[in-house]
């Protein structure tokens, strides 16, 4: 892997978890785990050279049961 992926890879994440959106736990024996993807992109200057690398994290949410995968926490 391209060490600038690897490194934007840790920034989501890090991310994710400082803004409470995470909460990393041990996944039950008998749990079934929410796929997710990851999304690249390339952020180009105006002279077309690469400005940056772009990480995204994104669940399935298609395959989420409430209650059992989540649960809604009040704000």
């Amino acid at each position: 892997m391209v060490p600038a992926w690897k490194q934007v890879m840790n920034e989501e994440t890090n991310a994710l978890v400082s803004q409470g959106y995470w909460v990393l736990v041990s996944a039950p024996k008998n749990a079934v785990v929410v796929k997710y993807h990851w999304f690249y992109t390339l952020k180009y200057s105006p002279d077309g050279s690469v400005d940056r690398y772009k990480a995204r994290l994104v669940a399935k949410g298609y395959t989420h049961i409430y209650d059992i995968d989540f649960l809604r926490i009040p704000s």
